[in-house]
């Protein structure tokens, strides 16, 4: 091939790399959802002025696997280590770009199954579900201006399983997509 040729081809390839790249970054969409990962919402009968979100699924490995991630879900938790492991839990503002915010954040670094949730290994990998209130202002995700048209938020979870040396498997909810600001949107549940 001539040098000419090959430059050609290598510029080609820049010029392509630019506008994959590019493109790359101003996609809109929430991640992927990941198969059995859901996210509930419903009104907090306690406080009206939030919602209470349930994200609830089945991380799939199998069994002893889930059981030794468990066993060793806290061996990082030292000085110099990378921290405790456990269940994080990010509702995420589906924002455009790659730049989604957290709304509503949990970590949980145990296995005790309380009234919020559970973290268990079932013969499906890692049982999960979660549970956690978030203020209603909290939902305007795209920080609407008076008088603007667009009433919908759209918002999706993430669900992190850190082990006890710090690596992570990540697992991620539908989105759901509402005016989450207008009172009774989610009388009942939305899901």
């Amino acid at each position: 091939m001539s040098a000419a040729r090959l430059a050609a081809v290598i510029g080609g390839l820049a010029v392509y790399g630019t506008v994959a790249a590019l493109t790359a970054g101003v996609a809109t969409a929430a991640p992927t959802q990941t198969d059995g990962a859901m996210l509930y919402m419903c009104q907090d009968i306690g406080n009206p002025s939030s919602y209470r979100i349930t994200v609830k699924g089945v991380y799939p490995m199998q069994q002893p696997d889930a059981a030794g991630y468990l066993i060793h879900l806290n061996d990082g938790d030292h000085p110099g280590g990378p921290g405790p492991g456990g269940l994080r839990v990010q509702l995420k503002a589906d924002d455009e770009g790659d730049h989604d915010h957290d709304i509503g954040y949990g970590f949980y670094p145990t296995t005790a199954t309380t009234s919020e949730g559970y973290l268990q290994a079932g013969p499906g990998g890692l049982e999960y579900r979660r549970e956690m209130v978030v203020p209603r202002p909290n939902f305007n995700e795209d920080y609407k201006q008076p008088g603007s048209d667009d009433d919908v938020d759209e918002i999706y979870a993430v669900v992190t399983f850190r082990d006890g040396d710090g690596g992570e498997r990540p697992a991620v909810t539908q989105s759901i997509t509402r005016n989450f600001e207008v009172s009774g949107i989610c009388d009942g549940c939305c899901h």
